[in-house]
């Protein structure tokens, strides 16, 4: 959360999302609202700042920038994780933290999922990986949410789901992501 240089690689971040051609940014890892603040400070044209509030920053770090109006937001926490064998303690510490921000555009009409699982240290995306079980639980999570605040199938709103460090350009708006 602290670093050598942390202000100035926000800015670069920053500056670097501000002068691309995305149109929503969803970073994550955004713990405080002084990480926060360097990154508005720097995407100056994203007016529309989506988070959750929790009292030291934005809820699970997850912070979405749209340049788009933005109609709403939720949040929702993944909740306590199965025991998994195998798995580090910090890890099912972190997984307690981690959830999904739900923000709709109002034009056009798409909501965007920022979420940011457990890290899986691995590398190993298979069914046999020791992460499974968790990313398959929080995963879950996330589809409840869905289903219960009516995105799975309220009118014709599209869903773009971004989880980790990806940018993608093939479809208007354009959305990229990143975790800092």
């Amino acid at each position: 959360m602290t670093g050598s240089q942390l202000a100035e690689r926000y800015a670069v971040i920053g500056a670097g999302f501000d002068a691309a051609d995305a149109d929503v940014v969803c970073c994550q890892v955004v713990f405080t609202y002084w990480h926060l603040r360097l990154l508005v400070r720097r995407m100056r044209t994203f007016r529309q700042v989506s988070y959750w509030c929790a009292p030291t920053g934005p809820a699970g770090g997850l912070v979405t920038f749209s340049r788009r109006p933005v109609s709403s937001t939720r949040y929702r926490r993944f909740g306590r994780p199965p025991w998994t064998p195998g798995v580090p303690l910090g890890s099912r510490v972190q997984a307690r933290l981690k959830g999904a921000l739900v923000t709709r555009l109002a034009r056009p009409e798409l909501c965007v999922i920022n979420t940011h699982p457990v890290a899986n240290h691995d590398g190993d995306w298979s069914t046999e990986n020791r992460y499974f079980p968790l990313h398959r639980a929080q995963f879950a999570v996330l589809g409840e949410f869905t289903a219960a605040t009516g995105l799975a199938t309220r009118s014709r709103a599209r869903a773009r789901l971004r989880s980790g460090p990806n940018i993608f350009r093939r479809t208007r708006p354009r959305i990229a992501s990143i975790s800092s």
